[in-house]
């Protein structure tokens, strides 16, 4: 019996630490600055239809821009009739169900891939990066996350072709600029399916172009009604493009290492994760220790990438400000790190266990994801350090903000991306709060438990135990 318990607190931990993230997402909810115009919007939306006025829809209140899928749950809890908190109750419920849909969908696709130990490791990208705070946010990335993820995961277990179709046109609601890269993520999917069985995915292909046509017909219509053309008028709006070639390229690099908004300060475990598996490939390719046509998939996450950062570069609000991190990469990167794990993750796993394998070489992995974490415990349990660093500090360079885009909004961009104090160091003053101190020890458990059961499923030790030269790597032929 106490063998048993021994073997199973990896397990144990990780549970208990999960049940705490879910009882901190019940107990606090972070409402998005721009919550509050979308829910008027949805009641704007629900008197054009009930009043039938489907065309250019004219109401006091104008229907924002958002996708559909963040219309269509408002409007049902709109109907309902419950208070503004329920609604945002509704709103933070589903990013919550984003979250897990995510974790459940790359849990049955990596242990049907055979990469079991690596469920281990998506989980611990995801309690330690910014879903630990979105996961209870009115914003709806975490569900759009969700939504990629599922059609991701369809895709490489070939399901059938029906739920194919259904995924992506769930994955098509997400945001209406993303068309192109929904497709793409769908193909690599499919074709790395395509790889591991030999089964043909003619028809999985054509009802992928299938959903993602009626979600383009959905948001056309939505569109209609609000802008009066099938175009989504403000994503689109030839104003808000960035101004000049110089800023596009900075803000692209923003995007990658600003310190107030990259995604590698914001979520350096995924950063790190993808980028070791995309490259490691490519540098086998060039080293002719493998072809290229292994590296496809590499060349291909790359290009996606590319285009993701080209598109946010090229709009004026890239990060999805006024928010914590890069909001707008935010549903990618999901889908992104479990078609790379599909992959190459056996390419990673013996880098991974060599590290891991020594007792301090687990303990130092330890306490770098568990500090990389405290910022977004801190912000879970103090999300105005948002609004404290948007719109409570006022420069010369940044009086208030500016409108789109003039040279002062962008001499202010600059100043908020790179120049002002790190917002993830104002969020620690979150973890103040007993209740953080709460979460914190259960990102702790289940951080711990994840790191200690894939040591345990990918080394074996022999010898003198904690001697990384005498461990052997489980490997897959």
């Amino acid at each position: 019996m106490r063998r048993s318990l021994a073997e199973q607190w990896p397990k144990t931990a990780v549970g208990l630490g999960l049940a705490g993230i879910v009882l901190a997402w019940l107990a606090e909810t972070v409402v998005g600055g721009d919550s509050g115009q979308l829910m008027a919007g949805t009641e704007a939306l629900r008197r054009c239809l009930t009043d039938f006025d489907l065309v250019s829809c004219e109401q006091a209140t104008p229907i924002g821009p958002w996708p559909i899928m963040q219309y269509l749950p408002d409007l049902v809890a709109d109907a309902a009739g419950p208070s503004t908190e329920g609604r945002d109750r509704v709103l933070t419920t589903l990013s919550s169900v984003g979250v897990v849909a995510s974790v459940g969908a790359a849990w049955i696709v990596l242990r049907r891939l055979s990469y079991a130990e690596w469920r281990w490791g998506f989980l611990l990208v995801v309690v330690t990066g910014p879903a630990l705070a979105y996961g209870s946010a009115t914003w709806g990335e975490m569900l759009a996350a969700g939504l990629l993820t599922l059609l991701v995961a369809a895709g490489l277990l070939r399901a059938r072709p029906v739920l194919v179709g259904l995924a992506a046109f769930g994955a098509g609601l997400t945001k209406e600029t993303g068309y192109p890269f929904v497709v793409a993520l769908g193909l690599v999917a499919l074709l790395l399916a395509r790889r591991r069985t030999g089964e043909p995915i003619r028809r999985h292909v054509i009802l992928l172009v299938g959903g993602i046509a009626l979600a383009v017909g959905a948001g056309s219509a939505l569109n209609l009604l609000r802008f009066g053309t099938p175009r989504n008028a403000y994503y689109l709006d030839p104003a808000l493009r960035t101004a000049t070639v110089e800023w596009f390229f900075e803000i692209a690099a923003g995007l990658f290492v600003a310190p107030n908004g990259g995604i590698l300060f914001f979520w350096p475990l995924a950063s790190f994760l993808v980028a070791l598996l995309l490259v490691s490939p490519v540098a086998r390719a060039l080293r002719q220790e493998a072809a290229w046509s292994d590296a496809w998939v590499s060349l291909a996450l790359a290009a996606i990438i590319g285009g993701l950062v080209a598109g946010l570069a090229a709009w004026w609000a890239p990060f999805g400000w006024w928010a914590w991190g890069p909001r707008l990469s935010l549903p990618w990167v999901f889908p992104i790190l479990l078609l790379s794990l599909a992959a190459f993750g056996d390419t990673l796993t013996p880098m991974i266990s060599r590290v891991l394998a020594p007792e301090a070489g687990l303990v130092a992995v330890t306490a770098v994801v568990l500090l990389v974490a405290l910022p977004h415990i801190g912000f879970l349990w103090h999300a105005d350090v948002v609004g404290d660093f948007f719109f409570f500090h006022e420069t010369s360079v940044c009086p208030g903000g500016g409108p789109p885009p003039t040279t002062a909004y962008y001499d202010c961009l600059r100043e908020q991306m790179w120049v002002r104090h790190p917002i993830w160091l104002d969020a620690l003053s979150g973890l103040r709060k007993p209740q953080a101190v709460g979460t914190a020890a259960a990102v702790s458990l289940a951080a711990v438990g994840c790191l200690a059961q894939f040591r345990r499923e990918t080394v074996v030790q022999s010898g003198r135990p904690g001697d990384a030269r005498d461990v052997p790597y489980r490997l897959r032929p």
